[in-house]
């Protein structure tokens, strides 16, 4: 059973306290000389809890990354010239019209899109704890897969192109090669390919009257020589 003073003391002991908790969202901290009540002090502290455990982390861990959220809110503002209110309307308008493009996109509404990813955060969510993870290891852990994955498609693409340059090359030996002797024969390469295939059609005809495949036929004639 959690003790009530250690609550008193962890939330309400100090002014500092008071605004980290004003920063995660505590609507009852209207200034941080006004004391809560204690059972709104349960109800905040159960909440901080139970949003902490989901993201596996501490309260106190889960309070230290939202001050630094917070802090980090403030310096953009102030960078920008405008107020932190100024500040996450502007990132609210413009992740409205983000929504607004990708629902459009899909050709469905912003509610609709808002719904699949609604649906598909608790699909992911459920999976991560299945998997006994925090939804930020899972994400993590799905990132990197699909890292590796992207990794292993660009090396088989990687494979595949230098096979390809390595044929175009024998190709172009091999006509190179044809070339050459066609011009040392007084012909032309297409008259030079015809009269190979004559020569090895005709091969293969006293290869298959032989009883031989090509290439036995072939070495028996190399023997005989």
């Amino acid at each position: 059973m959690r003790s009530w003073n250690w609550k008193k003391t962890f939330i309400g002991g100090t002014a500092g306290a008071m605004l980290i908790l004003g920063a995660a969202g505590a609507a009852f901290a209207a200034d941080a000389t006004s004391a809560p009540s204690g059972a709104q002090q349960n109800k905040h502290l159960t909440k901080l809890e139970q949003k902490a455990a989901a993201l596996g982390l501490t309260v106190q861990q889960l309070l230290d990354q939202q001050a630094a959220k917070k802090a980090a809110i403030e310096a953009k503002a102030k960078e920008q010239g405008i107020t932190v209110e100024q500040l996450k309307a502007q990132r609210k308008a413009e992740s409205e019209a983000k929504l607004a493009q990708e629902a459009a996109k899909q050709g469905i509404t912003i509610e609709q899109l808002k719904a699949q990813r609604k649906a598909k955060h608790e699909d992911a969510a459920a999976q991560a704890k299945a998997a006994g993870l925090t939804l930020e290891q899972w994400q993590a852990q799905k990132k990197a897969e699909h890292q590796a994955k992207l990794e292993q498609k660009a090396q088989k693409k990687a494979e595949h192109q230098a096979k390809a340059e390595q044929k175009a090359k024998q190709k172009a030996e091999r006509e190179a090669k044809l070339a050459q002797e066609a011009a040392k024969q007084g012909i032309t390469v297409e008259q030079l390919k015809a009269q190979r295939k004559a020569h090895h059609e005709e091969a293969a005809a006293q290869a298959k009257a032989a009883g031989l495949t090509l290439e036995q036929w072939r070495a028996q004639k190399k023997a005989a020589k």
